[in-house]
């Protein structure tokens, strides 16, 4: 008879399981407790004014916020800007704008409803009071008197239009919930593809890599630009289930034949085992060697990348606001 025949085998590996993500979480919010007596680093000379005249800019605020402008449309990927999450989690950098120099939003996005990415006080700052859009089953997470004008949810493959952007959610490999030990029962999670004449743009959310969900992407409608996260990545055998590691974002990159990668979601919270600044390190050195590494972009916290159209497909045209070459003598090795 085979071990997993035997009565305990399932209640045993049940209990050990969740022994393991018991010690786990409490090593993670042990790091996190410590950080968050240390106060947010500061970021120099921050943009003020973010509206560009060219088709599109994606400036990174830090983790998975991301202000995308197509044409005249501003976007907001997972707004977290404030200092802290919750009541353990402070950020180790602030974020890339201050909040009130943001432009009206015309649509912001939530990939899912976990704390880090639906923060109810970075969503009552937003400005604009424009449309929130997010994946079937997030919305009920959402108070009913948050300043916006509308809550659109979707499911995958479903669309909607505001302002001359189609945006479109799109499937991810992960899981929902607000609570944590309701994700067990809560699936509501996504990304988004953002289309308009301007150009395209493709934020992946919080994923784990699934070669057949964004090589179909690729072979319908290659993304102009991806918003692809790097981590967290450690332990890899857990977190490789649900979330990109280095190596996973890079095939990502290749399935979605994307004209652009940045990097996301990494480098501002603690939220595994690793050292917070190694997945970009780890990302770096893997793409450094590739032929299409001018096309890699891991921006600073509060650095606008420019793009201007050339063809058929979107180009970098230059670089805004700080940056880890600029910067160092101010906010110190960026590590």
């Amino acid at each position: 008879m085979s071990m997993a025949a035997q009565w305990w085998f399932w209640p045993a590996l049940a209990v050990g399981l969740l022994l393991f993500s018991r010690i786990f979480m409490v090593r993670i919010t042990w790091r996190a407790a410590v950080q968050s007596l240390r106060p947010a680093r500061k970021v120099p000379d921050r943009l003020t004014d973010l509206r560009v005249d060219n088709p599109a800019a994606v400036t990174w605020l830090g983790h998975a916020t991301a202000l995308v402008q197509l044409g005249d449309a501003f976007i907001l990927t997972d707004p977290v800007l404030k200092d802290r999450i919750g009541a353990v989690q402070r950020r180790l950098v602030e974020p890339g704008v201050d909040p009130a120099h943001l432009p009206p939003i015309d649509l912001t996005v939530i990939s899912h409803a976990h704390l880090d990415h639906l923060d109810l006080p970075s969503l009552r700052a937003v400005p604009g009071h424009g449309i929130i859009v997010a994946p079937h089953g997030v919305a009920r997470h959402l108070p009913r008197e948050l300043p916006f004008a509308q809550i659109v949810e979707l499911k995958v493959g479903e669309s909607y239009t505001h302002r001359g952007v189609t945006v479109t959610v799109t499937g991810a490999k992960h899981w929902g919930g607000r609570a944590g030990v309701d994700g067990l029962w809560d699936r509501a999670c996504g990304g988004f593809y953002f289309a308009a004449e301007a150009g395209t743009v493709f934020y992946a959310g919080d994923t784990g890599y699934d070669a057949e969900l964004f090589a179909q992407i690729g072979r319908v409608q290659p993304p102009d630009i991806a918003l692809i996260p790097l981590g967290p990545s450690r332990p890899r055998w857990v977190m490789r289930m649900n979330h990109l590691g280095a190596a996973d974002a890079l095939r990502v990159f290749d399935d979605l034949r994307a004209g652009h990668f940045v990097a996301v979601h990494h480098s501002t919270f603690i939220h595994s085992t690793d050292p917070p600044h190694e997945p970009r390190h780890e990302f770096l050195a893997l793409a450094a060697g590739r032929p299409d590494a001018a096309r890699i972009h891991v921006p600073f916290y509060g650095e606008q990348l420019l793009f201007a159209r050339e063809g058929e497909r979107l180009t970098l045209a230059g670089r805004r606001g700080p940056n880890a070459a600029t910067v160092d003598a101010a906010f110190g090795r960026w590590r």
